[in-house]
This record gives C-alpha cells, structure tokens and sequence, in this order.
C-alpha cells in the first residue's frame, strides 16, 4: 500500500501537520499529514497542550504497522526521538539526552515524562530574560 510505504520512508522523523479534528472528551486529535489523516492520542501530547482545528504543529512518527485495514500509524509529542530531530535540524547532533535545566530552570525532582508548573517568580525571571 502507498500509505504505508509513505509512512515507513519517515519513521522515526519529525514532520508537519494540521489538526483536522478534537474530540473533546477524550482529548485526541486528528491531524493531516500531508499522506492521511492520523489521531494523536492524548497520551501522546505534551500535558497541558490544547489544540485547535488549523493549528499547525510537528508531530514525530514513532511507529508504522501495517494492518488489513491499513497502515496504524502511531504519532507523538512527547517521544525523546522528537527533540532529537529537531536539535538535528538546526545542525546538532544528539548523543545524549538528559533534561537537566533550561534556561535557569531546573527539572527540581521531576520525574521522567512528567512535568510541573513554574513558579510566578520562575515566570517573572523568564519574562525579563533573566537567565541564570
């Protein structure tokens, strides 16, 4: 199947998409890959995102299984690969990825696929672009 030959050619790559469709009560998107139209599971998003039909954003392609019904492809927000891509992308190669700080900012014992909310001082700092 074409679909699925498009897909495998970009597994595990960083590509553009469009959200076509929300479902509210579970969270998952439905996003236009240019190839087809594929869901994004809430499961798959950062915590906290909230998309809207026309958004444009960069999901990465983790899996491809060809299915009798066609190709099931599973698409992510939060896949480490993600980051990979896109720090290759603007020329630098990703040895090893370990979130230590950003920007001052320190993961403070937060544990690995979770996040926390910053602090209004944390905020503040960000916003005058006082980096540590």
């Amino acid at each position: 199947n074409n679909i699925a030959r498009e897909y495998e050619k970009k597994k595990e790559e960083v590509i553009s998409a469009i959200v076509t469709k929300r479902d509210d009560s579970t969270g998952d998107v439905w996003v236009d890959t240019g190839t087809s139209d594929v869901m994004l599971p809430r499961g798959e998003q950062i915590p906290g995102e909230y998309f809207q039909v026309g958004d444009k954003i960069k999901v990465f392609i983790q899996e491809v299984n060809k299915e009798l019904r066609g190709p099931l492809v599973t698409l992510s927000r939060v896949h480490p690969g993600l980051v990979r891509r896109m720090f290759e992308r603007v020329g630098y190669k990703v040895t090893k990825l370990d979130r230590v700080s950003f920007a001052g900012l320190t993961k403070k014992n937060v544990a690995r696929g979770k996040y926390r909310f910053l602090t209004p001082k944390e905020v503040a700092m960000l916003q005058m672009g006082a980096f540590e």
